[in-house]
C-alpha cells in the first residue's frame, strides 16, 4: 500500500523536475517558448495526412475530424455499457419469479434497444468514414471505403448492433 504512494510520489516529483528543467524560472518569455518548443508537433511527429487537408466528397467523414472522434468515444462508452450489462442480465434477470417483466424491465428493454440503434448508426458512419491506407494516405474513395469496412469490422459490428433483447422478450412472450 505504502510503496505504491511512495512510487507515485516520486514518479510525479521526477515529472516536475523534468518540467521545471524544461522552463526556467528566471524569463517567463523563455518559459512559454521551451514549453511550446517541448510540445511543439513538427512535421517530423505528424502523419503526412494530418499536415494537409485532403480533399473528400461532401458525405464522407475524415477519420480524425472532431466530430468522429467525439462520436469514437460514445461508441466505447456504450461498449463499456454493453460488456457489463449483458453478462449482469443473464445472470441475474431471471433468477427470481416475475424478474423479467414489469416497468423497470421496460426501461432497460428501451435502453438496450437506444444503444442498438446508436450501433446501427455507427455501422452507417463507418461506411462513409475515411482510413489510412498501407502507404499512410487516406483512402477518402467511398468505393474503397466500402470494401474495406466490409472486409474488416462489418460482420463484428453487425452482430454487435442485433436487437438480442428484443427477440429474446418476444420469445419470452410466446411461452
Amino acid at each position: 500500500g505504502w510503496t505504491k504512494i511512495a512510487r507515485l510520489t516520486r514518479a510525479l516529483t521526477n515529472n516536475r523536475n523534468v518540467v521545471q528543467q524544461l522552463t526556467p524560472l528566471g524569463n517567463p518569455e523563455n518559459k512559454t517558448s521551451r514549453l511550446a518548443e517541448a510540445l511543439q508537433l513538427g512535421s517530423d511527429i505528424l502523419p503526412q495526412y494530418k499536415q494537409e487537408a485532403p480533399k473528400t466528397p461532401p458525405h464522407i467523414i475524415l477519420h480524425y475530424c472532431t466530430f468522429k472522434t467525439t462520436w469514437d468515444w460514445v461508441i466505447l462508452i456504450l461498449t463499456f455499457y454493453t460488456a457489463i450489462m449483458v453478462p449482469y442480465n443473464v445472470c441475474f434477470k431471471h433468477k427470481h419469479p416475475g424478474g423479467g417483466s414489469g416497468v423497470g424491465h421496460l426501461a432497460w428493454l428501451v435502453a438496450d434497444s437506444v444503444v442498438d440503434v446508436i450501433f446501427l448508426v455507427d455501422i452507417v458512419l463507418n461506411f462513409h468514414t475515411t482510413f489510412v491506407g498501407p502507404a499512410g494516405e487516406v483512402i477518402s474513395d467511398a468505393r474503397f471505403i466500402r470494401m474495406n469496412y466490409l472486409k474488416t469490422w462489418f460482420v463484428i459490428d453487425l452482430l454487435s448492433c442485433l436487437p438480442y433483447d428484443i427477440i429474446n422478450a418476444f420469445e419470452h412472450g410466446e411461452e
